[in-house]
């Protein structure tokens, strides 16, 4: 069935509006995406150098025990 009053023009301009819609839907979820995508990035290098603060803090502990246990032991260095 078909609608007498809708014209060639008419159901072309719905159809265009159709795909600016869809259009915009995608662009404004690939935006979205790439927004995520900087935010986790920048997250991911945050982490980064705070694990390796901490493992140079860890690995400065232990080499200033393994020290004083070596003192302790009468170890030479």
């Amino acid at each position: 069935m078909s609608d007498p009053c809708a014209s060639v023009p008419d159901v072309e301009a719905v159809a265009w509006t159709a795909i600016g819609v869809l259009a915009v839907a995608v662009l404004g979820w690939w935006v979205a995406f790439l927004h995520l995508k900087r935010k986790i990035s920048a997250f991911e290098t945050r982490l980064n150098a705070r694990i390796d603060a901490f493992g140079a803090d860890l690995r400065a502990h232990i080499d200033a025990l393994t020290t004083r246990v070596d003192e302790y032991l009468g170890h030479a260095g």
